[in-house]
């Protein structure tokens, strides 16, 4: 009986699925839909306490249950893992900044206003960040695919970068060309290396986290035996 129900539900889409098995917990307990053990009578149900009835409530509860955890790992915990990372990764960014600008200026109003400068910079590539980790194709390309994705990146990361610096810097005491050659010279391999690490452990979270909900997925398919 819970077979025959469940193989449609299954097919559907994943929010759709939600709603059909809410749904259709609340149709068979008021009678509305005709399920071998269920009556009615006086709209309540007449088998509320019997075991069919509670099989099929535990089944609804455990669904919805295999369902929001597959939710909340795909669209909360993934992504919250990968942007705690970029965290950790712009902190030491900005030590690294701030450090060679000090090697140029020892002025304490410019070292403020380059720190500004940096947190702008970092919000505009967090946001970049968080749409491709939203993406999420980490792992759906191969090692070379994967290379080449990482370059394209990077590439697209220094011009961020770039432009920033240029449209906001002012005259901290020390020149563009000079902080530029600085930047070149020790920041640009520095990020470069920061960034390819942690587009890795990107892919690894996300393939961690892939696999737990194949395994919530596969629990969800046993519950058509049952």
């Amino acid at each position: 009986m819970i077979d025959k129900i469940l193989t449609t539900v299954l097919e559907m889409p994943l929010g759709s699925q939600i709603t059909a098995i809410i749904v259709l917990g609340y149709l068979a307990f008021k009678g509305i839909i005709k399920i071998p053990g269920f009556g009615t009578k006086n709209g309540g149900n007449v088998h509320a306490k019997c075991g069919n009835f509670d099989s099929v409530i535990n089944l609804i509860n455990n669904a919805i249950s295999i369902y929001q955890k597959t939710i909340r790992i795909k669209y909360i915990e993934t992504l919250y893992e990968q942007m705690t990372l970029l965290e950790v990764v712009h902190e030491d960014i900005t030590l690294k900044m701030l450090a060679d600008f000090r090697g140029l200026t020892h002025d304490i109003k410019d070292i403020r206003n380059y720190r500004v400068l940096i947190k702008n910079m970092e919000h505009e590539l967090k946001n970049l960040f968080r749409k491709w980790c939203k993406e999420n194709h980490f792992t759906q390309r191969t090692e070379t695919e994967y290379l080449i994705y990482i370059k394209e990146k990077l590439q697209l990361i220094q011009k961020v970068i770039t432009a920033r610096l240029d449209d906001e810097f002012v005259d901290y005491g020390v020149s563009r060309e000079d902080l530029r050659a600085d930047n070149i010279k020790h920041l640009i391999p520095y990020i470069q290396d920061k960034y390819t690490k942690i587009f890795y452990d990107f892919r690894d979270i996300s393939a961690s986290k892939e696999k737990e909900v194949k395994k919530l997925n596969e629990s969800l398919t046993s519950l058509k035996s049952k």
